[in-house]
């Protein structure tokens, strides 16, 4: 017979990871497709229309315009593509966001 090894507790399939900002919620694609076509595109000196495309990819069709109603600023768009990525890899961010509550011994 073969081999099987069940590998459905050991990934990430579930929750996807958020940002907020403001008042919204936005939902980053993790998916490791979406992460490999974002990390291909994704670099120092990104253009404008490499921005829109990773997020595109990191938060959905409606992603920038999201942010243009956010009103997002040209010089924080590259931290929330950055952020998002490092979410969708299992970072947790930069530690900005919202602090969890220490254990208590």
């Amino acid at each position: 017979m073969a081999r099987n090894v069940d590998l459905t507790g050991k990934l990430g399939l579930g929750e996807k990871p958020t940002i907020t900002i403001g008042d919204t919620t936005l939902t980053v694609n993790d998916s490791a497709i979406a992460l490999i076509r974002v990390l291909d595109i994704v670099q120092a000196n990104m253009t404008p229309a490499q921005m829109i495309e990773a997020c595109t990819i990191l938060f959905g069709e409606d992603g920038p315009k999201t942010l243009e109603n956010l009103n997002v600023k040209f010089a924080d768009f590259p931290t929330i593509i950055e952020t998002a990525v490092e979410l969708a890899m299992g970072g947790g961010g930069d530690d900005s966001g919202n602090a969890e509550t220490p254990a208590t011994i």
